[in-house]
């Protein structure tokens, strides 16, 4: 992605929920080039309420710089309300992609070069990658805090049907089960993924990725 566009720094970057506790974590970085150290260090409470607040009212890219790319700056515009980043970096462009993924939380994908270069039709293939790159680095995160133990196959099986809308019985006639092992399967499961009945176990296995 950094490639396409021409960037020397990219940063990826794990945002609070909220303007209230404002916090940025960086994930992933890779600094090179001249004054990626004052970006990094300005990921500060600032810099998230000012992410958050844009990210409240668009998810249109947010620019800092392209005084010798006007181009950039009116491709991301076509994308909706274009926001400033509230950096210090002298000589730099800078472009960085809101993602919002719900109960996963708030991401960022930031790049950082002395002559970014793109078109509309990049922009929005960058934006798309971004969410999808976010989506696996914020689940990743979350399935690292919880504590569980590993559903196994049948477990995962007999929770994806039931999250497909399928009851006990009808489990059971696909999965050449009786009933009695298909809703001990389900209560395991439910029991592993710390919830108190199928509904939320179903919702719970969906956030962490294990069912589609």
């Amino acid at each position: 992605m950094a490639e396409a566009l021409g960037a020397e720094s990219r940063f990826l970057l794990r945002l609070s929920p909220n303007a209230a506790r404002a916090a940025t974590h960086c994930v992933l970085s890779r600094c090179a080039g001249k004054g990626s150290g004052d970006i990094a260090t300005g990921f500060n409470a600032r810099f998230s309420r000012a992410v958050i607040g844009h990210m409240e009212r668009s998810l249109a890219p947010l620019i800092h710089g392209f005084a010798s790319s006007p181009d950039l700056n009116g491709c991301a515009s076509q994308m909706g309300e274009v926001g400033c980043l509230p950096v210090t970096a002298e000589g730099l462009d800078i472009i960085a992609f809101p993602v919002k993924l719900g109960g996963l939380g708030n991401g960022l994908t930031l790049f950082a070069g002395e002559d970014l270069s793109c078109d509309a039709e990049m922009l929005l293939n960058l934006h798309r990658r971004s969410f999808k790159v976010m989506k696996l680095l914020l689940m990743l995160d979350i399935r690292e805090a919880a504590p569980r133990q590993k559903l196994n196959e049948r477990e995962l099986e007999c929770l994806q049907l039931a999250g497909d809308g399928l009851k006990s019985e009808a489990i059971a006639d696909r999965l050449e089960l009786s009933v009695h092992t298909v809703n001990a399967y389900l209560g395991t499961a439910t029991a592993k993924l710390d919830s108190v009945n199928r509904i939320q176990a179903i919702a719970k296995a969906i956030r962490l990725g294990y069912l589609a």
